[in-house]
């Protein structure tokens, strides 16, 4: 009797038993049979994966580019060492800070100097790592005057935590200091800090730190001029290159950040010093003036630093924007503070009654506008442009 072959099973049958490569079934494939559970594992040999890994280094930075800072900084850096590579390579942080979106930084100048962040449409608290008073912001690095340490000025990312400090400052006051925060034309940060004599009141002093570059402050001659003093009063705003100093009833000074020049400013002819008529705005590239006379408004720009030569502004109906506002909200015990007029938008603080504050963005063209509510029973308002980035502290100089 011949010995009988044993079948041979097709290869549809074979496939549908074991997986490829095993001739017999494994532990795991029993234990699926079993859950009557089908797993199908394919295999190709010799083809290669392809993922956003395998794409060129230029097209991963252009892409990232696109990405929020703050995800970059949480989550991307993570991912593999290309990646974070290119997050901390200075030309992709100086390129991202370019093109992010710039928001308002709010904050009150009283206790406590709560901070608020608006972008867009949306108002949120804004989550600073220490407690103080903000003093500027450019390119996502804030000026900064620690609670704790009244003496001590900083230059810190809020969205890193990396800061870097400045040479104390004899004489600098905890509460609400006169400090200026400045960018040269070059891309290098100043502090310029007006300081008062207590027994002279018209004697000031004004020193002045380029971060990066100098390693003490820096006084400037003021040529024993008692009308600066004023310097030493009103808080400096940073406009377009130029450090001004405007107040009510004192004459108006303007620094160049880049020469470090002192002008003074006379005020316009019909000007009238009275803080509740007379607002001084930033128009993007200049310094307005609003004159409230005879229940009109009227806007003025400085149109020459250096000979004080003031234009009045036309085609821009201040008047009807608070009227307009003021029929849609309460009309009685009710005022506002304007602060900034860029791309017709205009911004500005408004009161109802001692403790509902809010910021009203007034778009002119349409005469529609924003109103976002600020948690603080205060009206006085301090607002920067602030960029999230990943520019260090330790490199903000070019």
């Amino acid at each position: 009797m011949g010995i009988r072959k044993r079948p041979r099973a097709s290869a549809t049958a074979s496939a549908e038993v074991v997986p490829p490569r095993h001739r017999y079934p494994t532990r795991c494939k029993l234990r699926q049979e079993k859950a009557n559970v089908t797993v199908h594992i394919p295999c190709k040999r010799n083809k290669v994966v392809k993922c956003i890994l395998h794409l060129p280094r230029d097209i991963i930075f252009n892409i990232l580019l696109l990405v929020p800072a703050l995800f970059l900084h949480q989550v991307v850096r993570y991912v593999c060492k290309q990646w974070n590579d290119i997050v901390n390579d200075p030309r992709f942080i100086k390129a991202h800070c370019q093109l992010s979106s710039a928001g308002l930084l709010v904050q009150s100048p009283f206790d406590p100097p709560l901070v608020y962040y608006i972008e867009g449409d949306d108002l949120k608290e804004f989550a600073f790592p220490l407690p103080g008073r903000i003093y500027g912001s450019f390119n996502g690095l804030v000026l900064f005057h620690e609670k704790n340490n009244p003496q001590i000025l900083s230059v810190i990312n809020p969205l890193t935590k990396a800061k870097i400090n400045l040479p104390p400052v004899q004489g600098l006051k905890e509460y609400f200091p006169i400090i200026g925060f400045a960018i040269t034309s070059s891309g290098h940060y100043k502090v310029v800090v007006t300081l008062r004599d207590e027994g002279q009141c018209s004697k000031i002093q004004v020193m002045v730190f380029t971060v990066g570059i100098d390693k003490a402050w820096r006084f400037i001659d003021l040529q024993g001029n008692s009308e600066m003093k004023c310097m030493s009063y009103s808080r400096p705003s940073y406009i377009a290159g130029m450090l001004y100093w405007c107040d009510y009833y004192y004459p108006c000074f303007a620094m160049d950040v880049d020469t470090e020049t002192i002008y003074h400013l006379p005020k316009p002819v019909d000007f009238v010093p009275n803080f509740n008529q007379s607002f001084f705005i930033s128009l993007g590239a200049g310094l307005g003036l609003i004159v409230n006379k005879t229940d009109e408004m009227r806007l003025w720009k400085l149109t020459d630093v250096k000979s004080g030569e003031w234009t009045e502004v036309a085609g821009i109906n201040i008047s009807a924007a608070y009227s307009t506002v003021r029929k849609k909200l309460s009309p009685k015990d009710t005022y506002s503070f304007p602060f900034m007029l860029i791309d017709d938008m205009f911004w500005f603080n408004h009161v109802v009654g001692e403790h509902d504050l809010f910021l009203i963005r007034f778009n002119l063209v349409d005469q529609s506008f924003v109103l976002f509510p600020i948690k603080h029973k205060y009206g006085l308002k301090i607002f920067y442009h602030h960029v999230h980035t990943l520019l260090s502290p330790y490199k903000c100089y070019s």
